[in-house]
């Protein structure tokens, strides 16, 4: 459920923006979010994102990963998403929360085609925080709307 201001969104209208190409976003007006998410429905779409992200860190050493404030995959031995989850749910969150841009979020929103024209679309830009609550996880931020 994506809710601004105690109103529900529809996903097909929320895009997640990590550059600003061609928008001039400093005179929209900038609103805060709450995205929640059943956190089995939520992995079942990234989780395959999510899993290529650590595989392709255990190509790092250490260091590397020490230097980009993940080290702890290498110290779990690098868990698969699920396990993330389930046994350091503070380190999944972290993970989400500082490679966000990483593709990660790209299954919810690659079906999502822009209607410019729209004034329901909805651009997240940025996350601020995410949590895992009571088998959710929470995704809080700010964004504005394209047409408004």
């Amino acid at each position: 459920m994506f809710t601004i201001n105690n109103q529900n969104l529809d996903m097909s209208h929320i895009y997640y923006q990590e550059k600003k190409y061609g928008i001039n976003t400093q005179q929209k007006e900038v609103y805060s979010f709450l995205w929640s998410e059943n956190i089995d429905l939520f992995l079942s779409i990234c989780q395959k994102n999510i899993d290529d992200f650590i595989l392709d860190c255990t190509f790092d050493s250490y260091d590397d990963l020490n230097g980009l404030e993940i080290e702890y995959l290498y110290n779990l031995n690098f868990p698969n998403s699920s396990s993330l989850l389930r046994n350091n749910p503070n380190e999944f969150c972290d993970l989400l929360y500082k490679y966000q841009n990483l593709l990660i979020f790209t299954p919810i929103f690659h079906n999502n085609t822009y209607n410019w024209q729209d004034s329901n679309i909805f651009i997240i830009n940025p996350i601020q925080s995410i949590s895992i609550e009571n088998n959710h996880i929470k995704i809080q931020g700010i964004g504005y709307f394209l047409n408004k």
